[in-house]
């Protein structure tokens, strides 16, 4: 397949996505057995319910709603 005619995927995270992911570490914490675990979801949740509001207060124009590019570890951007 030629550069061309690749295709450039773009991973879309909105909001909506990242309050599911809150709730599914909320519902993890009242099955947790162990302390650790469960300050650790605990942690988790937060992190991606104040992402979501960020989100939701700051959408990148252009984007649609509530998306925005970020660059992760490996150095591509991506939709977040």
């Amino acid at each position: 397949m030629a550069a061309s005619d690749q295709v450039d995927a773009v991973l879309e995270i909105t909001s909506a996505y990242l309050r599911e992911r809150a709730a599914h570490y909320r519902e993890l914490i009242t099955t947790a057995t162990n302390g650790r675990a469960t300050d650790r979801y605990r942690e988790l949740s937060r992190l991606l319910d104040e992402e979501a509001d960020s989100l939701e207060r700051h959408p990148t124009a252009g984007r649609g709603p509530a998306q925005r590019r970020v660059r992760h570890s490996g150095g591509a951007p991506r939709t977040l």
